[in-house]
């Protein structure tokens, strides 16, 4: 299953979140990213300026 691993600047190095999907939304009149898990809920929204990167990885399921 497609996950993506964000990881956050310099001010925030330790910092990863795995999210399954990744939307542009607009929150309190800003424009922000929201990263969802599974069953659509929701870890995490920040700006494009927080962020190092964005990959697109598989992570294979436990036990099969």
């Amino acid at each position: 299953m497609p996950h993506y691993l964000i990881r956050f600047t310099t001010d925030e190095p330790d910092r990863v979140i795995k999210a399954v999907t990744l939307r542009p939304e607009s929150r309190d009149g800003f424009d922000v990213y929201v990263a969802y898990g599974s069953g659509r809920k929701e870890i995490a929204y920040f700006t494009g300026r927080n962020v190092l990167s964005v990959e697109e990885t598989v992570i294979p399921r436990k036990g099969g």
